[in-house]
């Protein structure tokens, strides 16, 4: 199932703050982005308390990180 929505993390992230590419080298690109989106989601169930969204881009590092380490989880 195709996830759509926002990401707040490219794909690279993921390997780059998220896990070891070597970790994720037998696991499909696609399935990369859905577990980003679904990170985002869950970001977002407590961003949307605060601020409005979509947030604007640039986003923060904290943020990038924060979902990597979610969607690696």
């Amino acid at each position: 199932m195709a996830l759509s929505g926002t990401q707040y993390a490219p794909i690279e992230d993921l390997s780059n703050l998220g896990l070891p590419s070597q970790a994720l080298a037998s696991i499909d690109k696609s399935t990369w982005n859905q577990a980003l989106i679904t990170a985002s989601s869950f970001a977002d169930s407590f961003l949307g308390d605060k601020y409005t969204l979509p947030l604007g881009r640039p986003y923060p590092p904290s943020l990038v990180d924060a979902v990597c380490e979610i969607a690696a989880w």
